[in-house]
């Protein structure tokens, strides 16, 4: 697994096996944005923002809905945190 922790600039590769035991975010055309949470052996477990280079240990079962017909989703500059910060508008 590949993450980046909250707070870090650079991401951690992590030895698994590791189970995902949830994830969310959003795809677009050009960019995915998913976090993720992933438990070991042990059940320990860590999230952080998933990176490149992460690969499926045996199996991930993902359900993609599709919310493009009724929303238009953006980034958009913040000026509290200065990140580019996703904004969900609803089409009329």
């Amino acid at each position: 697994a590949h993450l980046r922790f909250a707070d870090n600039e650079n991401g951690t590769k992590l030895k698994g096996p590791f189970e995902i035991v949830s994830a969310t975010g959003t795809f677009g055309m050009d960019q995915a944005h998913i976090h993720v949470s992933i438990s070991d052996a042990r059940g320990q477990t860590l999230g952080g923002h998933l990176l490149e280079g992460s690969e499926i240990y045996t199996t991930i079962e993902l359900v993609i809905g599709d919310l493009s017909r009724d929303w238009q989703f953006d980034r958009q500059l913040c000026n509290q945190t200065n990140f580019l910060e996703f904004v969900p508008i609803e089409i009329p």
